[in-house]
């Protein structure tokens, strides 16, 4: 087998972007979720009003969920990185990258069909 190297210091920078990402998600939704709306008081004005509360905390729940699962990776990369350092040829070859990506179906429902 030929030689592998692998560098853990890019990895490891690439685990910092998507714990990044995973911030810039949630931070997105700031607010979003006590969104408030005067509306008039006749019945569609208040239906208008409660569905556009309901949405802007269903989007800010989205966003957090999307951003935790952002930041579920960076946790896997930042673990790899650490089981590559100090490792060179083969061993270095059989990195285990299957929990990448895994264990979003609990923030992100659905995410994780097809992976098992």
């Amino acid at each position: 087998m030929a030689d592998v190297k692998v560098d853990h210091e890019k990895i490891s920078k690439l685990g910092d972007k998507f714990a990044g990402w995973g911030t810039d998600i949630r931070n997105a939704g700031a607010g979003v979720y006590n969104l408030s709306f005067q509306a008039g008081t006749f019945a569609e004005a208040t239906t208008l009003a409660n569905t556009i509360t309901r949405r802007g905390q269903e989007l800010q729940t989205n966003l957090d969920n999307l951003g935790i699962a952002f930041q579920s990776m960076a946790v896997t990369l930042h673990n790899a990185a650490i089981g590559y350092q100090g490792t060179e040829g083969e061993n270095a070859a059989k990195a285990d990258f299957n929990t990448f990506g895994t264990g979003l179906d609990k923030t992100l429902s659905g995410l994780d069909k097809g992976t098992q």
